[in-house]
């Protein structure tokens, strides 16, 4: 079963429909996405998770130093992963050297809430039982993040009520 399934298909499946070319799917998991491109290629750096990801192309690897040749990619999908490294700007600009020019980034994370008794609540949590436990964090701002990366944000779509999480579609510039 995809991960791009319930709220985040309904967002993401008809941007990621749309990509064409070579695709690279960053920390795929034991569920990489079903996706109809040219070529799909999943990096994850736990081996056990990447034999999930079969028939595709698989490499095992760290997102912070992709294995790859410049402008390789005319897409990258990244779904809850940024949440979980600890050096989400390392990753984008490593994503960002793999994208051709134009090419483009779909990622879909949970988000720092708008409501401020929520975010601040997010970072208690994040801070005290998720991050030391090796677990993602939930006050990202990731559209920040990939402006501060040199992408451009073409839509960030909020999937719940409470608008902690997104999918967020942005082109290299």
């Amino acid at each position: 079963m995809s991960r791009l399934s319930g709220l985040w298909s309904s967002v993401g499946l008809p941007w990621v429909a749309q990509v064409p070319g070579r695709v690279l799917e960053v920390g795929c998991g034991r569920d990489p996405i079903s996706v109809s491109a040219d070529t799909v290629v999943a990096i994850d750096s736990n081996i056990l998770r990447l034999a999930a990801a079969r028939p595709r192309v698989s490499v095992c690897g760290n997102a912070g130093a992709l294995p790859f040749r410049a402008a390789e990619f005319d897409a990258v999908l990244m779904l809850r992963f940024l949440c979980s490294v600890r050096d989400p700007l390392k990753v984008l600009q490593e994503v960002r050297r793999v994208l051709r020019d134009d090419g483009i980034i779909i990622t879909g994370d949970h988000v720092a809430s708008k409501f401020p008794v929520l975010a601040a609540a997010q970072r208690w949590y994040s801070r005290e039982f998720r991050q030391p436990r090796g677990l993602c964090s939930m006050g990202l701002d990731p559209v920040k993040l990939l402006e501060q990366s040199g992408f451009s944000v073409m839509d960030a779509t909020p999937l719940t009520t409470l608008r902690s999480a997104r999918v967020i579609r942005a082109v290299k510039r």
